[in-house]
């Protein structure tokens, strides 16, 4: 059973400000040096990406309106089965 849109939504927006929160004002070469922060990063786009499929999935209408949607899922699935 799906959740409702807004609840994916503020997965995702949750997610968001965890990326932001994790990275911080950290240069590039910090935050690669940072192997704990980088895994938090790749978790929370994890999540980002998922409830932004479940919204594609099951709200296309409000899906339409996410601009970069496809582009966060892409990351999800990279992150998933690509991390090699």
């Amino acid at each position: 059973m799906a959740k409702n849109a807004g609840t994916y939504l503020w997965e995702a927006l949750e997610a968001c400000k965890e990326i932001t929160l994790f990275i911080g004002d950290l240069d590039a070469a910090e935050y690669q040096a940072d192997l704990l922060r980088v895994r938090a990063v790749e978790r929370s786009f994890g999540i980002l990406g998922e409830a932004l499929k479940r919204v594609r999935e099951h709200y296309p209408d409000i899906a339409a309106r996410i601009g970069p949607l496809a582009n966060a899922v892409d990351m999800r699935n990279f992150l998933a089965h690509e991390y090699h």
